[in-house]
């Protein structure tokens, strides 16, 4: 077994920072560390139980059903983990997110791709999974929103692909990291659009890092029936012994800021960057998307052009700015763009891509 190379993850820690304008990027920047109320922290040792109640009442769940992860990731690993072995089947979405099937590859597993077509709005249909689903599929990925195109899966759409699921015997795992990006918090903190309530066989894992820009806190967690949690705190007592008590110190602190962060990514659908970019590709004939609603980012599509990644890479390095080629999702004629930097900076960015594409002046 090999996990391999992560090709996105390696390029965007190249790229990340070494650029003016990026555009690659799928969430809110980073909190800087004197905006997340913790001047007061005194470095005592957090408690595991109290970052479980925080996080099941963020999702709108029982603390029976969290396990608190280091990221989305990890979290995503734990739920893969915990349910496969060598030999299994897993069925994951198209294009998609790389970690979602390089880890069940990493575990042995065999993977099956399931299309999220672009004229179909990237929409998942039940009837095209229920055709990939056989007597070994334990487990079917998907995001919601998707990343990259930022289509959300509706809960009956949902429940559509769980009941598929179900006749198989197989999880349905949503990596939703992206649902709260939109959504401004009520002072109890709490979101609880989480899939995790849609069927009793749906599996989630989620963080704080895309739609609050807490990514450096490295703050995740995985959502399922108490008896998959059991086995996947028994991985992390076996790999980690424990999560870093500072980690879930911060983490436990950081919960009760969400409502007031949550005001950044909800200013995303509200301060007209969607809409500038939307106009931005409108504009262009041979640029095509399904413009997304509640996320900083979209998939757009190039006529005429079979490979993007070598024309993509020499603008960032030219014309200092950067998107992220859709090669690492499965398209490489398309990429996935984001807006969530600072509207002012936003036309600029614009104005470069459309010199890297050859749609703009050199």
């Amino acid at each position: 077994m090999s996990y391999g190379s992560t090709a996105f993850l390696r390029w965007a820690n190249y790229w990340f920072g070494r650029v003016e304008h990026n555009l690659a990027k799928g969430g809110l920047p980073g909190v800087p560390w004197a905006e997340l109320g913790l001047a007061e922290w005194s470095g005592e040792r957090g408690s595991l139980h109290e970052l479980r109640a925080g996080i099941a009442r963020f999702n709108g769940v029982s603390p029976q059903e969290v396990v608190p992860a280091l990221g989305t990731t990890h979290a995503l690993w734990l739920a893969l983990a915990a349910r496969l072995e060598p030999g299994d089947e897993v069925v994951v979405e198209s294009p998609g997110y790389e970690p979602l099937w390089r880890i069940p590859q990493g575990l042995g597993a065999r993977v099956v791709r399931l299309p999220r077509m672009a004229e179909d709005a990237h929409r998942l249909r039940p009837e095209e999974l229920s055709s990939r689903l056989g007597p070994r599929t334990r487990v079917v990925v998907i995001t919601s929103p998707h990343n990259p195109s930022g289509a959300r899966s509706s809960r009956a759409d949902l429940q559509a692909l769980a009941r598929c699921c179900q006749d198989v015997g197989a999880l349905l795992l949503v990596d939703e990291v992206y649902g709260p990006c939109g959504s401004a918090l009520g002072a109890d903190g709490r979101w609880g659009a989480t899939a995790r309530t849609v069927a009793p066989n749906v599996v989630t894992v989620g963080g704080l890092a895309k739609a609050y820009g807490l990514g450096a806190l490295r703050v995740g967690w995985m959502l399922a029936d108490p008896a998959l949690v059991q086995v996947a705190e028994e991985l992390v007592e076996s790999t980690l012994q424990e999560l870093p008590p500072v980690q879930i110190a911060l983490a436990t602190r950081v919960l009760d800021e969400l409502p007031r962060l949550s005001v950044a990514t909800a200013a995303l659908e509200s301060d007209g960057r969607r809409e500038q970019v939307a106009a931005w590709v409108e504009a262009r004939p041979r640029l095509s998307w399904h413009e997304p609603q509640g996320v900083p980012f979209g998939f757009v599509r190039m006529a005429g052009v079979e490979d993007l990644s070598v024309i993509l890479e020499g603008g960032a390095e030219r014309h200092g700015v950067l998107v992220a080629p859709g090669s690492f999702f499965g398209r490489p004629d398309a990429f996935r763009l984001g807006w969530s930097l600072a509207p002012e900076r936003l036309p600029e960015a614009l104005r470069r891509l459309d010199r890297v594409l050859g749609l703009g002046p050199g």
